[in-house]
């Protein structure tokens, strides 16, 4: 009697799901590749558009790479990828900028004091382990702390630590008294501490975040069933059986679940998901400015805090480079958090009035400039429901190690899961890394191929 072909089957073709698949194959696995994605493209939360200028690429989601985002950069110029350098940035924690009601010498002593502070925590993330980031002599230390806690001791300014806040809300979408410590100095370390602060965000993907996605995708081919989600996981000894969207059922060896831990109530378990097998979300959304002219807003074209208690957090220009393309221009204004749960609830006229009312002093002649506002409101997306992963305190060493180590016939890989939470190349070195746990968990091959972290 013929040996049972092997299969693996792929939930979600964002990049984990993508990069997982592609690892399986470059691997030489014979088995049988299944993928199945609710959608009808590639890319997940990667969207990458052309309808709010034409011509024009505004990324809706992920925007930014790093030079220390080498997973993606190999696959990038596997794929003959460009990536485009910005102008002009200053990297995570960017600096305040003249234009929203600050003086140039307040800023100067606002960016001295988030710049000790970032030292200090590139110091405290030395010490956290890459591998196993719930072991090591302090992890349980860190993860009881929420980075309020943290921020809460250090000496600086009132305002300075509010500034510090304001981005850090807008980047990891939970206010700073439900993000773990541990969560924090652990993506400082998988983004290498000394490159953490000027190497993390300096690329654009020509072609938008999207178009690596595209082309994986594309070689992928016959592996990827769109319009066809995973409803149902009967998680059993030997064997993980499923169900899809249009009622087909698949038995297989492992799944690999790539898909936001947000969006997992809507799918049955059986048996039911142990509660340790989640983790918190952030919220973020972006709201687009489409204006014209190009004449630079006076806060430059870094993401900084406009104001200490607008809505509208983080500010940038998104179609900087492709000035040559027609008269128009699209500001990115980037929100998490509270902020963010917020901007969802405004109709469009109440938005508008939120970008006239807090950004009139950032961007020159916004009024007669604005031709249009629009939102794209990720936790309202039922494929989504969230910004990107934020750990809440105490969720590293149960949760996040949980979701790293799989549960049965289930592996998880996504950002959720990776060293590097909340970023593109975190999906990818997380799908690589649990393709390679499955190999060897079924007994296949895996030499020449290694696990990344960063």
């Amino acid at each position: 009697m013929p040996e049972r072909r092997k299969r693996v089957a792929i939930g979600g073709v964002g990049y984990a799901g993508l990069s997982a698949a592609q690892m399986l194959l470059d691997t030489g696995f014979k088995g049988e590749i299944l993928v199945f994605e609710d959608r009808r493209r590639p890319g997940g939360r990667a969207l990458s558009a052309k309808t709010l200028v034409p011509d024009k690429i505004v990324d809706f989601g992920p925007e930014f790479f790093g030079r220390n985002h080498r997973r993606v950069l190999a696959l990038a110029a596997r794929y003959g990828i460009e990536m485009r350098q910005m102008e002009d940035y200053e990297g995570p924690f960017s600096p305040l900028l003249v234009g929203c009601g600050l003086s140039a010498e307040t800023c100067l002593a606002l960016d001295h004091e988030m710049a000790k502070a970032a030292e200090v925590l590139v110091e405290m993330a030395e010490t956290i382990c890459l591998d196993k980031p719930w072991e090591g002599e302090q992890a349980a230390a860190f993860d009881r702390l929420s980075l309020q806690d943290w921020l809460q001791g250090q000496r600086m300014s009132e305002q300075a630590k509010n500034a510090f806040r304001v981005q850090v809300v807008a980047n990891h979408g939970v206010a700073l008294d439900r993000l773990s410590l541990l969560a924090f100095l652990l993506i400082i370390k998988a983004h290498g501490t000394a490159e953490y602060l000027p190497d993390t965000e300096v690329y654009r993907m020509a072609g938008g975040a999207q178009a690596l996605a595209l082309k994986m995708a594309e070689a992928l081919g016959g592996h990827i069933n769109f319009d066809e989600g995973i409803q149902r996981i009967e998680n059993q000894a030997d064997h993980v059986l499923l169900t899809t969207s249009r009622g087909l059922t698949v038995s297989a060896d492992y799944l690999i679940l790539t898909t936001p831990p947000s969006t997992w109530e809507q799918m049955e378990w059986a048996p039911n998901r142990p509660a340790e097998y989640s983790i918190q979300m952030g919220q973020n959304v972006k709201v687009f400015l489409v204006l014209e002219g190009h004449q630079e807003f006076r806060c430059g074209l870094s993401p900084y805090s406009v104001q200490q208690d607008g809505l509208l957090q983080l500010l940038w220009d998104s179609t900087e480079g492709q000035e040559h393309l027609g008269n128009q221009m699209v500001i990115t204004c980037f929100s998490g958090g509270p902020q963010a749960e917020a901007l969802c609830e405004l109709g469009s006229a109440e938005l508008r009035d939120c970008v006239l009312r807090e950004l009139s002093d950032c961007v020159p002649a916004l009024k007669d400039r604005l031709k249009a506002v629009h939102i794209k409101a990720w936790p309202k997306n039922p494929r989504t429901r969230c910004g990107y992963s934020a750990p809440a305190p105490g969720q590293m060493l149960v949760n996040y190690r949980a979701l790293n180590e799989g549960w049965g016939r289930v592996r998880f890989a996504s950002e959720a899961c990776a060293r590097q939470i909340a970023f593109v190349n975190g999906s990818v070195t997380s799908g690589q890394n649990t393709a390679l746990d499955v190999l060897e968990a079924m007994g296949e091959s895996t030499s020449g191929f290694e696990r990344h972290y960063s």
